[in-house]
């Protein structure tokens, strides 16, 4: 949303270049609710006052209970990021288990509290699933075109990794040759 609203404030040539990406904008909005812009908190191109402003919503304005996991469908990129935060935010830092201490403290002085450093450490440790995911089915695509074209060949060898999985209960050593001695010959 930062990235759209620089955009729009950049010259005409810029806006041109991403016109297709802002063109689609709501797509690109879906991961926007009341618990997932927590994630702003860490981000270092939220100003200081958008900060403070989230931390006042965060005590005053009510929440959905429970949140929604929906995304906000009407939103343009000139919303303020705190107009997503609610009393519902909160659920953020209970479910992740983040230490929130610091959010009573002058937004100036985070960067120096502990607190703020653990909860920082953990959520630029956090993998988006969908990236994961993307990646895992590239993976999958590669793997499968190199092993073989032949459909039939294919279908074996999809067949044989299910039976595999019903016969052993993980993929360690140990297990798939104590799993594979004495047991019937797959396939």
């Amino acid at each position: 949303m930062i990235c759209i609203s620089l955009v729009h404030g950049r010259r005409t040539r810029i806006r041109q270049f991403v016109r297709p990406l802002l063109s689609h904008s709501d797509d690109i909005f879906w991961y926007l609710s009341e618990l997932l812009v927590c994630f702003t908190f860490f981000d270092e191109q939220v100003g200081l006052e958008e900060r403070r402003e989230m931390v006042r919503n965060m005590d005053t304005i009510p929440g959905a209970t429970p949140p929604p996991t929906q995304a906000f469908r009407d939103c343009d990129e000139k919303r303020p990021l705190s107009s997503f935060v609610t009393t519902s935010t909160r659920k953020f830092f209970q479910i992740l288990q983040l230490p929130d201490s610091y959010l009573t403290q002058n937004v100036e002085t985070w960067k120096e509290n502990d607190h703020y450093q653990e909860a920082l450490r953990i959520v630029q440790g956090l993998k988006v699933v969908n990236d994961c995911a993307e990646r895992g089915v590239k993976l999958i695509q590669e793997y499968n075109s190199i092993l073989t074209n032949d459909e039939q060949q294919k279908q074996y060898l999809l067949q044989l990794v299910q039976q595999h999985r019903h016969v052993l209960s993980d993929s360690k050593k140990t297990t798939v040759v104590s799993g594979l001695t004495g047991q019937p010959k797959l396939m």
